[in-house]
């Protein structure tokens, strides 16, 4: 009696993958702040995520680690604020990538915080920069 059912499952699982994508059109337009927003929102939050600078050394003191767990916030509050009405799957994944983004921050900001315990972090960045 389970095998009936497997087998419909099966078919209905190749039926999904085969059809074409559902969605609109490479040719329409994005609408205003849609997925082009999300693009601009992911290349700011790409800089912001580096460290801050004191001269030419990556500031990772308290301060500058509480104003970033700060900030934080509001990057999370722009990327809920995107209207995702009309987007693509591929669209919709792609904001679930910067929002995994933000919080591996979030996770380094409250729980790893290398900067704090590991006195080899440092030795890692130094080595990273001058290679």
């Amino acid at each position: 009696m389970a095998w009936p059912y497997a087998c419909r499952l099966l078919a209905a699982a190749a039926l999904v993958f085969t059809l074409p994508p559902v969605g609109r059109p490479a040719s329409d337009a994005a609408p205003p702040g849609g997925h082009a927003a999300l693009v601009k929102l992911f290349q700011e939050w790409r800089a912001f995520e580096h460290p801050a600078m004191k001269g030419d050394v990556a500031d990772y003191s308290a301060g500058a680690m509480a104003a970033k767990a700060a900030a934080l916030r509001q990057w999370r509050r722009r990327l809920d604020d995107l209207d995702t009405r009309g987007w693509t799957i591929e669209e919709i994944n792609d904001r679930k990538l910067v929002a995994a983004e933000m919080s591996g921050l979030d996770f380094n900001l409250r729980v790893l915080r290398p900067w704090a315990r590991d006195p080899a972090f440092y030795v890692s960045i130094w080595s990273s920069r001058t290679l």
